[in-house]
């Protein structure tokens, strides 16, 4: 979402991504395909997980399936890779997720290379990236103009230790506290990473990686962010809801959707992917499994 709550949205299974102006009906494609065509040329895109602006209109996009980050700068139909190889060749595990054959990008676990690149956030005052390198279980900072990145957090395969990251997804930069706030799906918390730092510190969910769908559990939490006030706002996925949690609390509040209850009526959610605010503090969840983004007034 930019200054003017412009919503664009990460189209994941229709390859592109989508241009909503506010109060808008209709989208305008501004990257990959209006068709919804799959591909790894620069003009197209592969599942495309995540997005982020900078102040010119431009958008880096994270690819799962090409496992590289695009920039589409404003205006453009083609897109530049900034981080990842984004190299043709056969993905085994997610064929086996979709029953088919596909060409996709190299995976690969240097540092001038991604695995399933998820969440993606972007330092405004450095122009540096945060990628969530999700399959290699970490957290890569590309500087400005880069080819490589440098490991930030995780980085010790999976596992739920305070060293480790659990298959994470969703990425917010915290400027204030010069820390990034990781959703670890697999892991069932939220952490934050102090950057420098060889450890996490839990934010939401329990420790140990248990799932749980009371005021303080988590079920594969998917999406971070904050509000200007430090409070946390968080998709947890398989409980179709989102969970706020004031500064310093670990137990949350569901402010949209109904505990392990997936619906379709204006109230539910059913696999929430993704939240963000407006300028208003108003939520905005992208409503996965019924193909939606649903606003929430201000909480």
């Amino acid at each position: 979402m930019d200054y003017s709550n412009t919503l664009y949205i990460a189209d994941s299974y229709n390859n592109r991504v989508q241009k909503y102006v506010r109060n808008a009906s209709f989208g305008e494609t501004v990257a990959g395909q209006e068709t919804g065509v799959a591909g790894s040329t620069a003009d197209t895109l592969h599942y495309a997980a995540d997005l982020v602006l900078d102040v010119n209109g431009d958008i880096y996009v994270s690819e799962v399936n090409n496992d590289r980050v695009q920039l589409w700068t404003s205006g453009s139909i083609t897109g530049v890779t900034v981080a990842g190889t984004g190299i043709s060749s056969y993905s085994t595990w997610f064929a086996a997720y979709l029953l088919v054959n596909i060409l996709i990008g190299t995976a690969g676990s240097a540092n001038n290379e991604l695995d399933a690149p998820y969440g993606i956030t972007r330092d405004p005052m450095s122009g540096a990236l945060y990628i969530v390198d999700r399959f290699n279980y970490r957290v890569m900072r590309y500087s400005y103009n880069a080819s490589y990145g440098t490991v930030v957090a995780g980085g010790n395969g999976q596992g739920t230790s305070n060293t480790q990251l659990y298959s994470p997804t969703g990425i917010y930069l915290d400027v204030l506290s010069n820390s990034l706030l990781i959703a670890t799906y697999l892991g069932n918390n939220v952490v934050r990473w102090t950057l420098g730092a060889s450890n996490w510190e839990i934010v939401a969910g329990h420790y140990d990686g248990t799932i749980g769908n009371s005021s303080a559990g988590l079920n594969s939490p998917i999406d971070v962010m904050l509000d200007p006030m430090g409070n946390c706002y968080v998709a947890d996925y398989f409980n179709y809801r989102i969970q706020f949690f004031p500064v310093g609390e670990r137990n949350g509040t569901t402010i949209a959707g109904v505990t392990s209850v997936p619906g379709t009526d204006a109230t539910s959610l059913d696999r929430p992917g993704s939240v963000i605010l407006d300028n208003q503090l108003n939520l905005y969840v992208a409503d996965r499994f019924n193909h939606r983004v649903q606003k929430f007034m201000r909480y």
